[in-house]
């Protein structure tokens, strides 16, 4: 990620002229295509970073694989990207700008970890916990970790709370290490 900044400044600028142009969904779902691409496919990686490619040819594949596929505004935009020789930022511009979605969208990403996968019933409880922190919208990806036993582990960016059974073994454990008994 050495080019981090500048995949930033051109996913804010594509927000922006997405914005603008009032297709920011299409935009946003152009940008989730193009980041799961990215990360299910190495060689698409590899060939968007490689020198030995021509930057023209690296477009008529581009717009070959996602002719169909994308919004003429993600077209003409990666064009623009691929003319300036920055296709290489083409994964990180992808994942920043869905980052910035969801921040301008007021959308909070959440993980919850569980033993088994949740029910429905459970899953609506852990979002309305959640829009309880002030949030409009959540977005919960769910883990199944077997290593838990029971109960849940939820993560919001870098706050963690743990309710697993595996957590409260531990503090049991630590607890029952500290030897309280005084002799008098």
């Amino acid at each position: 990620m050495k080019y981090k900044r500048a995949a930033i400044r051109y996913a804010k600028a594509l927000m922006q002229l997405s914005i603008e142009k009032h297709c920011l969904q299409s935009t946003y779902k152009d940008m989730l295509l193009l980041d799961s691409v990215c990360k299910e496919n190495k060689e698409f990686r590899l060939l968007l970073s490689s020198p030995i490619i021509n930057s023209k040819k690296k477009l008529e594949i581009l717009t070959q694989i996602f002719d169909s596929e994308i919004s003429n505004l993600t077209k003409s935009y990666i064009s623009i990207i691929t003319n300036k020789k920055r296709e290489a930022l083409i994964p990180e511009i992808s994942l920043s700008f869905l980052k910035q979605y969801k921040t301008h969208s007021n959308i909070q990403e959440a993980t919850i970890i569980t033993s088994t996968k949740i029910s429905q019933k459970t899953r609506e409880k852990a979002e309305k916990y959640i829009e309880g922190l002030g949030v409009k919208k959540v977005e919960l990806i769910e883990v199944v970790n077997e290593s838990i036993i029971g109960g849940a582990i939820i993560r919001i960016d870098d706050k963690q709370l743990d309710l697993s059974i595996a957590n409260e073994i531990s503090e049991l454990r630590k607890n029952f290490n500290k030897n309280t008994y005084s002799q008098k």
